[in-house]
């Protein structure tokens, strides 16, 4: 998750989110276990002469690491992100440490285009970042 995403998240987090997050961001769901929200997917459609890419990202909670939940909904945003009219491209930035995301993008079928050295900032310190993309 990047620095504008907040952590500790808060109930006062959520409810901005419901309430005016989520329309900002292009499309976004909860992933839910026994109808309790733990995680999230989503997709980013650029715009203009960049229309035919579309980003996706994920997060779960750590308690449910490991069990294909979140491979199992990010396939689903990628297969719709795939099907919008003029995309071409489906790509997700990820931290270079995180091997849980990086293996959910490999399981995805996406492709290592590129690490991007000192590319981001996350808790106060510059990190390098991976991009995996999928192509229609």
């Amino acid at each position: 998750m990047s620095d504008t995403w907040p952590s500790p998240y808060t109930e006062d987090d959520a409810r901005w989110w419901v309430e005016t997050g989520q329309h900002q961001s292009g499309a976004a769901w909860a992933v839910c276990l026994h109808d309790v929200p733990r995680g999230g997917v989503g997709m980013h459609p650029l715009q203009g002469f960049l229309r035919c890419n579309v980003e996706v990202g994920w997060w779960l909670h750590p308690d449910h690491w490991g069990q294909g939940v979140i491979s199992q909904a990010a396939a689903h945003v990628l297969t719709q992100a795939l099907a919008l009219p003029d995309v071409t491209r489906v790509f997700a930035h990820i931290h270079a440490g995180n091997a849980r995301s990086i293996r959910v993008a490999e399981k995805l079928g996406m492709r290592l285009e590129s690490v991007q050295p000192r590319s981001a900032f996350k808790r106060g310190e510059v990190i390098d970042r991976v991009l995996y993309a999928s192509y229609q």
